[in-house]
């Protein structure tokens, strides 16, 4: 049975070689044309998320300094107030 079903995929294969050749060699060129655009494209995607993941650390980096530079604003500004209630006060009390 085996020997029948090879014989016929045998005469088949030689019946329709030149028509199956071409379109397998059309098909198989058309897939490696569309493979090879798509790994074109990967790699423009790569390097766009690369370029992104380097915008993102440094707006990260900004922002902590931004965060920093608030809290030690707001210390300032709370250590500025009592020097003021202090000096206040001081003055009331040296009037009195």
């Amino acid at each position: 049975m085996f020997l029948t079903l090879l014989a016929s995929n045998i005469l088949l294969a030689g019946k329709y070689s030149r028509l199956s050749a071409k379109c397998m060699v059309k098909k198989v060129s058309s897939h490696l044309k569309e493979k090879v655009d798509l790994i074109k494209r990967i790699n423009d995607l790569s390097k766009q998320l690369k370029t992104e993941k380097e915008k993102s650390e440094e707006y990260v980096s900004r922002l902590k300094y931004l965060q920093a530079d608030f809290e030690n604003f707001g210390k300032r500004v709370n250590r500025e107030r009592e020097d003021i209630v202090k000096m206040s006060s001081e003055r009331i009390v040296t009037k009195l």
